[in-house]
């Protein structure tokens, strides 16, 4: 399913993977796996502001008005997410190396995937010497949302060529060089911050690393002419062009915050119509910030619980992370996502969506790393415990 969000041209191919590979296993072995359930600290942890934002369908405005979505319609991705929560538990147990298949399997895909978008967009570029901002070739083309899925991929690979091994190594700087290529022409802010600490990560590790040094005449000309290039083409800093991004989310914060201050405590509720206006003209969107997004819709109870997730959910990565080391590109995946969408994100419950790969996919492999952590940090205390109570005699042969 997370490979999906880089190849299927709608989100309508990335629900169908769940819909059958998820939402259905996970529905049919949950009466037998009810013990998963515990502790019930993380289940609340993941679903609390869900549960929330649910709620507060009820003092919504009437469905008419909201486009006429149901209760029901709104409230269906809680159980979505519930059910994604209970199949990473019920997975990441049977099979511990899952996280780092999943990056690796991820940087391949992206590899593909860029390529074709690069062979899509370049001869056209070339030939008529118009550069528009690129977009990837899944997620209906949505330019900011395809090259944040690259710039996290730089990470991705950054990591692998540090751990990964000779094998990947080629694969892995290819897969590094197209990502870049496409943060890069697509002139968005967050994929462009993700690839370049990506790239300053790469430099700052080949110093130490005699395997790794070795490629750097290989990769550093790439990494310096790449960002050069671009300069000397379009007469940009990468960071300055387009300065109406910045202006027009400043504009959107602006009406959102004012929309939170007429119902500051509990929000409008989940399904109101409550729409934008930019230069004049209606805007029918979300607020590109979810946690603005669902301070208008929940409130400041909805926005308080959606932050003390994240702050929660910082402490528990941190400890998990003292524990198992692999699971640093995942918390890397979740910070870029949040950072993300904090420039791009609606109120986070919505049905299989880009919010889902930017946040609730790594935030739920966290917590559920965490709670295999624990229970494999419980049965080892457990198994020390019962070998000290034996007679030294036995306590030998064990």
């Amino acid at each position: 399913m997370c490979g999906g969000f880089y190849f299927f041209p709608d989100y309508g191919g990335i629900a169908r993977v769940f819909y059958l590979l998820v939402l259905l296993p996970a529905v049919l072995v949950s009466p037998f796996c009810l013990s998963r359930l515990h502790p019930l600290s993380h289940w609340a942890l993941f679903l609390l502001p869900l549960c929330y934002l649910a709620l507060s369908t009820s003092w919504a405005m009437s469905a008419e008005v909201s486009g006429g979505r149901s209760v029901w319609y709104l409230c269906k991705p809680l159980l979505f997410l519930a059910a994604l929560f209970l199949a990473i538990n019920l997975v990441l147990p049977r099979c511990a190396r899952l996280p780092e298949a999943l990056i690796q399997s991820l940087s391949v895909v992206a590899l593909v995937t860029g390529i074709i978008a690069l062979y899509q967009y370049l001869p056209t570029a070339i030939a008529t010497g118009k550069w528009p901002r690129m977009a990837g070739i899944s997620l209906r083309a949505d330019i900011n949302v395809t090259a944040a899925l690259y710039g996290i991929n730089c990470l991705f690979c950054v990591w692998g060529l540090l751990h990964w091994g000779d094998r990947w190594r080629w694969l892995l700087v290819a897969s590094l060089l197209v990502s870049l290529a496409l943060a890069l022409l697509s002139r968005s802010k967050v994929p462009l911050i993700c690839a370049l600490c990506a790239c300053g990560w790469l430099v700052w590790a080949s110093l130490g690393r005699d395997s790794l040094r070795r490629l750097l005449p290989w990769i550093l000309p790439a990494l310096l002419v790449l960002p050069l290039a671009y300069f000397i083409y379009f007469e940009r800093v990468p960071f300055l062009d387009r300065p109406e991004g910045y202006s027009l989310r400043l504009e959107l914060w602006s009406q959102a915050f004012a929309q939170a201050a007429s119902h500051p405590w509990f929000g409008h509720g989940l399904g109101s119509p409550l729409g934008f206006e930019l230069r004049g003209k209606p805007f029918d969107s979300h607020a590109h910030n979810f946690v603005l997004d669902t301070l208008r819709y929940g409130g400041a109870v909805g926005a308080s619980l959606l932050l003390l997730q994240m702050l929660s959910a910082a402490v528990i990565i941190r400890r998990l992370l003292r524990r198992n080391r692999e699971y640093i590109p995942v918390a890397l995946w979740w910070l870029a996502g949040v950072l993300f969408l904090l420039t791009n994100g609606q109120q986070p419950l919505v049905k299989p969506h880009h919010t889902w790969f930017f946040y609730w996919l790594p935030l739920a492999f966290l917590l559920a790393g965490d709670l295999q952590s624990r229970a494999g940090s419980t049965q080892a205390a457990a198994k020390n415990r019962e070998i000290i109570s034996l007679p030294p005699a036995d306590r030998a042969g064990s």
